[in-house]
């Protein structure tokens, strides 16, 4: 069972991401229109070891690094 709003938000990403050997399972996952959100932090590298730190004793370790910022190409978003 796939919720139609994935389905939505999956066409709506369409022209926007670039999937590298990603399953179309997988892109409905990402495109999940029951997440909770609110959950991604974009925060300096520089400062990142010590944040992890500080939230991962509030949060029982589930915060982690997922991706960094770099130059934009074609895509705004590229899933590896």
């Amino acid at each position: 069972m796939v919720p139609g709003g994935s389905k939505r938000n999956l066409a709506y990403l369409e022209d926007k991401i670039e999937y590298h050997n990603i399953r179309d399972l997988d892109k409905l996952v990402l495109c999940d229109a029951q997440t909770s959100g609110g959950l991604l932090v974009a925060i300096n590298k520089d400062h990142a070891k010590a944040y992890l730190e500080a939230i991962n004793e509030v949060c029982y370790g589930y915060a982690c690094i997922i991706g960094e910022v770099i130059e934009r190409k074609k895509y705004g978003v590229e899933v590896y």
